[in-house]
């Protein structure tokens, strides 16, 4: 059994690596996920606070994006008295491995969306709900399905 703390924004991907390094630093974040989980010979055990103390002040945290990639079939979600929101990962080593939709059978690419900051743009590749989309006015970013709409 694996016990991986701490996954949340900011924590894990750590803010520093996604500011300093873009994407890259979010793929070295994204392989040291898949190594702490892959190492796991029968549960990985993940939490988050959901709320931490930081210099001295209290801040409120969500839990990682890495949590939302992981495949749903996997995941036992529990909650302790504390209602501090912990995640079950468990899955042999076999059994998982990352998930990338072929680009042939990807409905969104090609597609027109928006996106509330980024604006409109059009969907390049999808990765099981990640979508790298080429905004007109942003250039290429790598979005969750979630936080786009399809443009009109």
């Amino acid at each position: 059994v694996v016990f991986l703390p701490g996954w949340e924004e900011g924590l894990f991907p750590h803010q520093k690596a996604l500011d300093e390094q873009g994407d890259g630093g979010l793929e070295e974040e994204r392989r040291l996920a898949y190594v702490g989980l892959t190492r796991a010979k029968k549960k990985a055990c993940i939490s988050y606070a959901a709320n931490r103390q930081i210099y001295g002040r209290w801040q409120n945290s969500i839990s990682s994006r890495f949590v939302e990639e992981l495949p749903e079939k996997y995941i036992e979600r529990a909650r302790k008295r504390t209602k501090k929101p912990a995640y079950s990962f468990s899955a042999y080593e076999e059994d998982y491995a990352p998930c990338y939709s072929s680009p042939s059978t990807s409905k969104r690419i090609g597609k027109r969306v928006r996106h509330d900051v980024f604006g409109t743009g059009t969907v390049l590749k999808d990765n099981c709900g990640r979508l790298e989309i080429h905004f007109d006015d942003h250039g290429i970013k790598n979005i969750l399905a979630r936080f786009v709409e399809l443009a009109e």
